[in-house]
């Protein structure tokens, strides 16, 4: 009905993230700093279950529920960088810190769990990609791209825009500012094959048909785009939007 059933107070302008978690509450954050658990029938908010002592600017709650990914900015003797961090329960510390003085890790902004939860993916500016097991924090992708300011005239490009994870979880895509998506396995430390091109704007999102056997991608071009990701070949174009698709 579009109707609104609950209101948050307390909620801060500096707040930007919010995902549903397994058990049907919603992780909000308040402030900048703090993510809570909302149950949406009540209203009721839990106390903090997140603390950091930094910004937190992108959240993914586990498929268990039981944990929390974030990537929060922190200052590093007055350098800006990137911190991605497991949290589990009420604790008022991480339980696992994945990412901190990475020479790259201040281009992080997004981070997602595998469908089954054994993975962690932060992904971000010059085509940043890490992947861990996130039981205990072993990389198993460690991935930028060396020639992204090369390739748009000195200006950091190949920034990573969204990912999606394919849903038999061994597989997952990343969209690009360079007009193009990437096509990655686990195991291996450079994408899979060739990139799909045919946006001749930024790919803003992407998303996997629930058999993985098609992926969809939207632009600034106005376009939504449906691909075959096994020939590789875009099978359809939908054209109409008067703006940019995100």
């Amino acid at each position: 009905t579009g109707r609104q059933i609950q209101s948050v107070s307390g909620a801060r302008k500096n707040s930007r993230c919010l995902a549903w978690n397994a058990d049907g509450r919603l992780v909000i954050q308040k402030g900048k700093r703090l993510l809570c658990l909302m149950d949406p029938d009540s209203g009721e908010v839990s106390d903090p279950w997140v603390e950091d002592e930094a910004s937190i600017v992108h959240l993914a709650p586990s498929p268990n529920a039981n944990q929390i990914l974030t990537v929060a900015s922190h200052s590093l003797a007055g350098v800006s960088a990137k911190i991605v961090r497991i949290w589990e329960g009420k604790g008022e510390s991480p339980v696992r810190t994945l990412v901190s003085k990475d020479l790259h890790s201040r281009n992080l902004f997004a981070v997602s769990w595998s469908p089954d939860g054994k993975y962690a993916l932060a992904t971000g500016a010059g085509h940043l990609v890490y992947l861990w097991i996130a039981a205990n924090g072993e990389a198993v992708i460690d991935y930028h791209d060396p020639d992204a300011k090369l390739r748009m005239g000195g200006l950091l490009s190949g920034r990573l825009l969204g990912h999606a994870w394919h849903p038999d979880g061994k597989r997952f895509a990343t969209s690009s500012s360079d007009n193009t998506i990437l096509l990655w396995e686990i195991g291996q430390q450079e994408p899979a094959g060739e990139p799909l091109v045919g946006h001749t704007g930024e790919v803003k999102e992407i998303a996997w048909h629930p058999t993985g056997s098609r992926l969809a991608s939207c632009s600034t071009d106005h376009t939504i785009k449906i691909w075959d990701t096994e020939t590789r070949e875009l099978t359809l174009t939908l054209r109409g939007h008067t703006d940019e698709v995100r």
